[in-house]
């Protein structure tokens, strides 16, 4: 079964999605509140928005450093993302998987966020090391 949930070139707020959420969450307080707010509306455009709900998956992805959702925008879809941070820590980038809700297990899940983990990693380590060279 294949599913396109983003279409190429297509803009979303910052936040919806499992990569976004990782790459919000991973922002200083003041941007993350601030981003929050200049998209309430664009979050609510969406479809349904609960925003307590929203901001514990937030905090979640911040205690965890990899943000989850499980049909929290999307009915059927769940995501893991992982901000890719440069040399001072600052979120640039983020990798991420969409799958169907409940296609994985919690083991599949756990080897799915290990995997994206060391993948954000390797990004952020040649993206330090090109800087260096440079």
């Amino acid at each position: 079964m294949r599913t396109l949930i983003l279409e190429v070139g297509s803009r979303r707020p910052l936040g919806v999605g499992a990569g976004s959420m990782a790459i919000l969450a991973a922002l200083p307080d003041g941007g993350m509140e601030r981003i929050v707010a200049a998209n309430r509306e664009h979050y609510r455009e969406r479809g349904p928005f609960e925003e307590t709900v929203f901001r514990a998956h937030l905090a979640q992805a911040r205690q965890s450093a990899f943000a989850t959702h499980e049909e929290l925008f999307i009915r059927g879809v769940s995501g893991i993302g992982v901000a890719v941070r440069d040399a001072s820590g600052y979120p640039i980038a983020a990798v991420s998987i969409a799958f169907v809700a409940d296609w994985l297990d919690e083991t599949q899940h756990e080897f799915c966020i290990q995997r994206i983990r060391s993948t954000a990693d390797e990004i952020a380590e040649c993206l330090t090391g090109a800087r260096e060279q440079a």
